[in-house]
């Protein structure tokens, strides 16, 4: 079984959302530095063993679902230099395995004391 994909830098344009859900073995998702534009599939929250999750250096657009903290075994989660905007989702706190988590040079706003938590 393949327990990790590593797609960085190929200059993917999509995700194919209907076989994400498919990857439920995968405990590494590495799809930084392509081109992916739209917002985070909520789909990715179906990959339950996911403990790496790296979108960072796309055109992710929209806001961080609040569904993420399905993905309780994540410990790294990467959405930095995108185009995220809104306010974090307040269930990101319920991620306690969670130990670098990385929005930097976003549209993110708020406040941050919630994830003092983390």
């Amino acid at each position: 079984m393949i327990d990790g994909i590593d797609l960085s830098n190929n200059n993917l344009k999509e995700f194919l959302l209907s076989e994400l859900g498919e990857l439920r073995g995968v405990e590494r998702l590495i799809l930084r530095g392509n081109a992916l534009q739209g917002s985070m599939p909520v789909e990715l929250v179906k990959l339950k063993c996911l403990k790496t999750l790296d979108l960072s250096r796309n055109r992710l657009g929209g806001t961080i679902h609040e569904e993420i903290h399905f993905l309780e075994n994540l410990e790294i989660l990467d959405f930095s230099v995108n185009r995220l905007s809104s306010t974090l989702p307040s269930e990101i706190v319920l991620l306690n395995g969670l130990h670098a988590f990385n929005i930097a040079q976003n549209g993110i706003s708020g406040t941050c004391s919630d994830m003092i938590r983390l």
